[in-house]
Formats: C-alpha cells, sequence, structure tokens
C-alpha cells in the first residue's frame, strides 16, 4: 500500500474491491493492528493505533474487530462455540464474571442471527453448517460492541443460498450504527449493500464513490474492466468487451508513471510522465464525491459498460444501469 487513504463512518458501509494481490487484505490487516506500516496512521475515533502503546492501544484495538474470510480457518476446532465468543471479552477483561460473560455471549451470538443461542454454547465448529460458523465469527467480533467491523470476503466460502443472510446481517449492523470495511471481490454484493466503493489497484486507490457513481458510470479504465467480466447472461455476443492484457504489476518493481498504464487500453505518453493521485469530478459533498486517479478522467466518456444491477438491499429504489443498445435492464 502506498499513498492510500480511506475513512468509514458510523452507520456505513464501504466496499473495497480489486483483483487479488491489489492490497486489500493487507488494508484489513493494517488496519487492525496485524501489520506494522512503515508509515502513516490508522485512526479510529481520532486515536492512532500506529503510535499507540500499553492500556491505549489496548482500548483501540477493542473498538475495531476483523472477520476474517474463511471461517473454518478462523475458529479454532478445539474450543466450544462460548469459549470461542467469549475469548475476546477475556483478552480485553470485560464481563467480570463468568455468568456475565455467558449472558453477553449469548446477547452476541443472538445478534448474530443464532436461533436458540444458548444451545449453541457447548456445540464445536464440525457441528455447524458454513453459515452457522461465519456467524459464530461475526458474534465473537461484535460481543465488544466495537466502533468499526472489518470483514474480508465475508460471504466468498458460503454457498449462494446463505449469502444473502450474512449480507442482511452487515446490514443491519451498519444500520445499528457501526462503521463498516467489507472486503470483496463480488460488484453486485457492493452494488447492492455499499454506501461507499473503493477500486483498487496495485495498492492504491483509483477509483471511489457511491455504488450509483462507480458502477453506473465507471470512469477509471480499471474499473471498466471489472464491470466487463461480470457476467451477464443478456449481455449481446456481439458487443466487444474490453480483455485486460497482463497482469497486476510486481510492487517491488512498479512501472514509471501510473500503475495501471501497461495494461491499459487508454494509455497515452503523458501516462509514463505523470503518477495520478484522486481527483475529485463531481461537486457533491465531499464524504461522497466521485474520484477518480486517471490524468484522463475528464477527458473520457462516463458511458458504462453497464452490467452490474443496483438494487440497494432492503430498499425499493432501483437505479437502471444502461445495458447494450442504451435499453435499461
Amino acid at each position: 500500500m502506498d499513498g492510500l487513504s480511506m475513512t468509514v463512518r458510523g452507520g456505513e458501509l464501504v466496499a473495497v474491491v480489486g483483483e487479488s494481490g491489489c492490497g486489500k487484505t493487507s488494508t484489513a490487516l493494517a488496519s487492525v493492528g496485524l501489520v506494522r506500516p512503515a508509515a502513516g496512521t490508522v485512526r479510529v475515533a481520532g486515536a492512532d493505533l500506529v503510535q499507540a502503546r500499553g492500556r491505549g492501544r489496548r482500548g483501540i484495538l477493542r473498538s475495531i474487530q476483523l472477520i476474517c474470510q474463511d471461517p473454518y480457518e478462523a475458529l479454532d476446532p478445539r474450543c466450544t462455540v462460548g469459549e470461542v465468543v467469549a475469548e475476546p471479552l477475556l483478552v480485553h477483561r470485560v464481563g467480570g464474571s463468568a455468568p456475565a460473560r455467558r449472558a453477553l455471549v449469548i446477547e452476541a451470538l443472538a445478534r448474530a442471527g443464532i436461533p436458540n443461542a444458548e444451545t449453541y454454547l457447548d456445540r464445536y465448529p464440525h457441528e455447524l453448517s458454513g453459515g452457522q460458523l461465519q456467524r459464530v465469527a461475526i458474534a465473537a467480533a461484535i460481543v465488544l460492541h466495537p466502533l468499526v467491523l472489518i470483514a474480508d470476503e465475508p460471504v466468498s466460502m458460503l454457498d449462494v443460498s446463505l449469502r444473502a443472510g450474512v449480507l442482511r446481517l452487515f446490514a443491519d449492523l451498519r444500520d445499528a450504527g457501526l462503521a463498516i470495511l467489507m472486503i470483496t471481490h463480488d460488484l453486485v454484493t457492493a452494488a447492492q449493500y455499499a454506501d461507499r466503493v473503493a477500486v483498487m489497484y496495485a495498492g492504491r486507490l483509483v477509483e471511489e464513490g457511491s455504488p450509483e457513481a462507480v458502477l453506473r458510470s465507471p470512469t477509471h479504465p480499471y474499473t471498466r474492466a471489472l464491470l466487463a467480466a461480470v457476467p451477464n447472461p443478456d449481455r449481446s455476443r456481439d458487443v466487444a468487451r474490453p480483455i485486460l492484457p497482463g497482469e497486476p504489476p510486481d510492487l517491488l518493481d512498479l512501472p514509471s508513471g501510473c500503475r495501471f498504464r501497461p495494461r491499459c487500453p487508454l494509455a497515452q505518453e503523458s501516462c509514463a510522465q505523470t503518477d495520478p493521485t484522486l481527483e475529485t469530478l463531481t461537486p457533491e459533498r465531499v464524504a461522497d464525491a466521485h474520484r477518480v486517479a486517471c490524468i484522463r478522467a475528464f477527458e473520457l466518456d462516463h458511458a458504462p459498460p453497464g452490467d452490474v444491477p443496483l438494487t440497494r438491499a432492503g430498499s425499493s429504489v432501483e437505479v437502471p444501469v444502461a445495458q447494450d443498445g442504451g435499453r435499461p435492464d
């Protein structure tokens, strides 16, 4: 990561998307203190995790929790569900007595959507389904009532039938006031559940804004290519889709100028001399602005490849996306 700057507000879900190796998980690990950045800050409610030590650091870490990608690997198979969810309480010395901790564990399991939570306390991970395991992992993350929740591909290991329930849970937690940073490869998920979408490439943000702006009117060539790769049975086979050549660059041997230049179909000579920074395209509020890191951003037509349905979960509002030939879906 280099020059990466992101903000997640309470009651907001920000989705980070991009290819494997672009820095999404590194961002998550640095944000919860598992990786120490060489420079920069990680601020939670104004307190800097990077510089904090001792009790101050412990307090910040209590406020920000991580949900790992694979619940099968994240949960200790030797521990019961009750022990897994109670461990953060023991680490941070919350709850006092065993009965008080038990009550907090049951409350967290119930908030995570597990019915009859008390009956799960003595079960082991191998006795649970994938969806139940993920909900237990979420319960362990929210039992301390954190301010920030970071979810690294929280539904990638689940069947399609289970994803909607877990994602609806994240939406409910967001509506309850949590700040949620969700890493995902699924642009449809980002479109339906996120308040903002941040697109990463080679350790940097290349486009950021509301789902309607980023996914309906993508400007950066990389974002357009990601959208064009989304399967769509209604897409005409006669319409060519942009295909990115090559692979993401070696982060130890970056190209000159724009990091996306070697793969960009719109690259020109000036792209090799200028390393673009995020520039605001829209006159909206700063917090919701559509920002793009491309020196040609203001020249490019904003017509989208348009394949991602932008219907927000839990909302009756639908934003149509222009399909091939201009037909809205």
